[in-house]
């Protein structure tokens, strides 16, 4: 449960979409002195580590890693990739997770079959099996079934094909970065009870979503906060002066001046309509700013344990890729709005978000082409 008083809630950078990540990532170096390094799951953290920057895999020599890389954002860019690495790793090796997401896998497949939404973890399944969803979809549509019959037909075939390579598909899309899988409640909630911690999700307006998942003896007590967009951590064991320091790293004020959040307010939508949108893209540009930070500054650190090391040469090389693309897309974006707001066309934020999405979508896939098409396209707006 959260303690009484004000709450001390840290921001943390949204970078790839592993907030999620993250929040465990400074937890564990918050709370590195009770963590069980000889336990199995800690040991396969340790094990990551190593082999990702070719260090001896010692808990003496991770507590440097940490402590060599300067800027509380700066070690999310170093060391989140691992810890979403080792939630994907956590999740696979546990059967009744495995289990568990069988059903819902199967339940999730009809519904994209039905051209339904799925959410959170479900959607996660079906964007990690889409090559065979999208057979499946041929077969439905030569079928000529109704989608119960069909389901009900094909049952067997989509369990046979979950536990032999859709859950392992979908764990290979959860622990690498470029996938950017936003981490769901369910996958938190199963990685903080196999990892030994009693966790509390709460979500907008401090509405309940998890309470106590494991109070059998556990590490420590963790409460989470979610969105729906972004994950934060509540850290009542720091002061204030703590919380504000961590938040400043990850809150650039002048986002408010940069030209693609001036178009979006010209257009005079209605604030409570384009506010989740506005906070998207100052999401993203924050991620950018953090990105050309972490560039510009931490360089390689100058500590022994990292001296001339490859793995970080080529992390600096992974995140200057991504930090251009994010860099084209709102380029591109902005010249989107800036040739809309000339020609006078009205339209709303959320057919601008579509539009937001299309180019998002076009970065990821490093289609700088498809970005040009998309950016000339004539698009028919009210």
């Amino acid at each position: 449960m959260t303690s009484q008083g004000p709450q001390k809630i840290v921001n943390v950078t949204g970078f790839d979409n592993g907030c999620g990540a993250h929040d465990f990532l400074h937890v564990f170096d918050d709370q590195f002195e009770k963590l069980p390094w000889d336990f199995p799951q800690y040991q396969l953290l340790l094990q990551l580590f190593s082999e990702t920057y070719g260090v001896e895999l010692t808990a003496e020599n991770f507590r440097k890693a940490l402590d060599a890389i300067p800027g509380y954002a700066n070690k999310e860019y170093a060391f989140g990739p691992i810890i979403r690495q080792h939630i994907a790793e956590v999740l696979h090796q546990d059967a009744d997770y495995k289990e568990l997401l069988s059903n819902q896998f199967f339940t999730a497949a009809g519904r994209y079959l039905g051209h339904r939404n799925n959410e959170g973890t479900d959607q996660s399944l079906i964007r990690a099996n889409g090559a065979y969803l999208a057979q499946l979809q041929a077969d439905y549509t030569r079928s000529g079934l109704e989608l119960d019959a069909f389901m009900a037909y094909k049952q067997a075939d989509i369990k046979a094909y979950y536990n032999k390579d859709g859950f392992n598909h979908y764990i290979e899309a959860l622990g690498e970065t470029s996938q950017g899988l936003m981490l769901t409640v369910d996958e938190i909630s199963v990685y903080a009870r196999i990892m030994g911690i009693n966790l509390n999700v709460y979500g907008r307006n401090n509405a309940v979503i998890l309470q106590d998942n494991n109070y059998t003896n556990p590490l420590f007590d963790l409460t989470l906060h979610n969105s729906g967009i972004h994950w934060r951590y509540q850290a009542d064991y720091l002061s204030s002066v703590e919380v504000a320091a961590r938040n400043r790293d990850t809150c650039i004020s002048p986002l408010d001046r940069h030209p693609i959040i001036q178009n979006i307010n010209q257009h005079g939508w209605n604030p409570d309509t384009c506010a989740p949108l506005i906070q998207r893209v100052q999401d993203a540009c924050l991620d950018m700013t953090l990105a050309d930070d972490f560039l510009s500054h931490s360089a390689i650190p100058h500590a022994g344990l990292f001296e001339a090391s490859k793995p970080l040469l080529m992390l600096q090389s992974n995140i200057q890729e991504r930090y251009s693309g994010q860099a084209q897309l709102f380029h591109k974006a902005n010249d989107f709005l800036n040739e809309q707001l000339d020609q006078g066309v009205e339209f709303s934020a959320n057919e601008f978000e579509a539009r937001f999405d299309a180019l998002e979508d076009a970065v990821s896939n490093g289609s700088m082409d498809e970005i040009d098409l998309l950016t000339r396209a004539s698009i028919k707006l009210k």
